[in-house]
């Protein structure tokens, strides 16, 4: 089992955490069958009977958008057709096999990077609750990831094209992996011996120019050729596939805190009708600014890059829900050897253990100080973290209580809100404050290594 050139087949100790992954999720989707039987509250997300119904359209020939409220890509719908002619919980399955997956490309990556917290960094994004409820609920966020995973191991192993390839496929799948456009061009650019080794000085330096220009095209005509494909059968809805989510307004599940002034607009208010549409779209401005300036600072550091971007463009969302943190969490473990979270404790047991003289009492005590106030001191870095978690904790309780047993708190919720966006924002500026810069290590640093290409051959 090769992953373009990773590495030799799994180990029986990397099959058998594959095997527990699994038994995990497949215990979680039995309990879901009963709970949704048998609870008020259902376990499967409501997307998925969504899938369901638009696989069910697929088989009698008719578009998935035959279903109402199906905005997604066509190709989810495929994938959910065995739930109609075999069983329901296929779906899930294959989504689950997309999380394990994942984590078999998030390890590959880690063991060529090097250092010796491989096997607990990829065990975080394996067995992280908020990865395994996700899949067996029935979201379809572990394809996602698993395209990324495979667009970061395909630049690892210097394959562009399939890399162009996979970016393709992604941004059809779902719409966000479009932001990445930016870090995978400058990176490609950067990393000149992605197209000519530096030792053939005879190949012009046009070429490198035409090759990033061909790496482009190839990436827009995948997407303009699957787009033609499905056009005949798809054209009457096809706006709800990317359109829809411009201008999509949610006012349940959104940690947002726009969901309350879109909630205020649908009760037919026409002052924050107005305020909504205006704010709705002034917040662009500084939501894509933050996108493209970390894309152009961070490019060099691909997997950084890419798990900011999602971060940020996650946080900063209009419509932010619990399905989304799949999006950069996929990628966290990738970056975390570059985040230097103990960096300042570190450095405050080392001055601890070393002899102090009596004359530089005064001076140490301000130094320590100063690093408590930094920042990317421990302190700021554990509040962070606690803080991010009981957030997520307080803001589900209240919504809970808000939408099931009808108690009207919509101000704590929306306090809560934007408490949830004043700890993300401390989180970004945390994490590029405390990064080191590194540049992804490749599987092959010799011109005269074997290609990617011909390992898969």
């Amino acid at each position: 089992m090769q992953w373009w050139g990773m590495s030799a087949p799994l180990r029986t100790g990397e099959c058998s955490v594959l095997t527990a992954a699994f038994a995990i999720r497949l215990a979680f989707m039995i309990y879901g069958m009963y709970q949704d039987a048998r609870a008020g509250l259902p376990f499967t997300d409501i997307d998925y009977g969504v899938f369901t119904d638009a696989a069910r359209f697929v088989t009698l020939g008719d578009s998935p958008y035959e279903r109402d409220t199906f905005r997604y890509s066509p190709v989810l719908a495929f994938t959910c057709v065995l739930n109609v002619t075999s069983h329901p919980l296929v779906g899930k399955a294959f989504f689950v096999v997309g999380d394990l997956v994942s984590w078999v490309l998030i390890k590959k990556v880690l063991s060529q990077q090097g250092g010796s917290e491989t096997k607990s960094l990829s065990a975080a994004y394996l067995f992280n609750p908020y990865t395994i409820t996700m899949s067996t609920r029935g979201s379809c966020e572990s394809l996602t990831a698993f395209l990324l995973m495979l667009i970061v191991c395909c630049l690892q192993c210097e394959d562009t094209f399939r890399a162009a390839s996979c970016f393709a496929f992604a941004t059809l799948f779902r719409l966000y992996p479009i932001i990445y456009s930016v870090p995978l061009l400058l990176y490609i650019d950067k990393q000149g011996s992605i197209f000519v080794h530096e030792v053939d000085q005879k190949v012009p330096a046009r070429t490198h120019d035409l090759t990033t220009a061909a790496v482009v095209g190839h990436q827009t005509s995948c997407a303009s050729t699957g787009t033609s494909l499905l056009k005949g059968m798809f054209s009457p809805r096809k706006v709800e596939t990317f359109v829809h989510h411009m201008k999509r307004v949610d006012i349940r599940h959104n940690f947002s805190m726009s969901f309350y002034s879109a909630y205020l607009a649908t009760e037919g208010n026409s002052i924050f009708m107005a305020e909504n549409f205006q704010s709705r779209y002034t917040c662009l401005i500084p939501h894509i600014t933050v996108i493209l300036v970390i894309g152009i600072k961070y490019a060099s550091d691909l997997p950084f890059c890419l798990f900011m971007q999602t971060f940020a463009f996650v946080t900063l969302n209009s419509v932010c829900t619990a399905q989304y943190f799949v999006w950069y969490l996929c990628l966290f473990p990738l970056c975390v050897p570059n985040i230097n979270i103990l960096r300042c404790l570190g450095e405050w047991n080392s001055a601890n253990r070393s002899t102090v003289n009596s004359k530089d009492v005064p001076n140490r005590i301000a130094q320590s100080r100063r690093r408590k106030r930094r920042i990317d001191s421990p302190i700021f870095t554990c509040t962070c973290i606690v803080s991010w978690f009981t957030t997520q904790i307080g803001w589900l309780v209240t919504a809970y209580s808000l939408e099931f047993t009808g108690v009207c708190n919509f101000w704590p919720l929306w306090a809560l809100s934007t408490l949830f966006l004043s700890v993300n924002t401390w989180s970004i500026v945390l994490m590029t404050s405390m990064h080191t810069p590194a540049t992804m290590r490749r599987c092959f640093t010799s011109p005269n290594d074997v290609t990617a290409a011909e390992l898969v051959r």
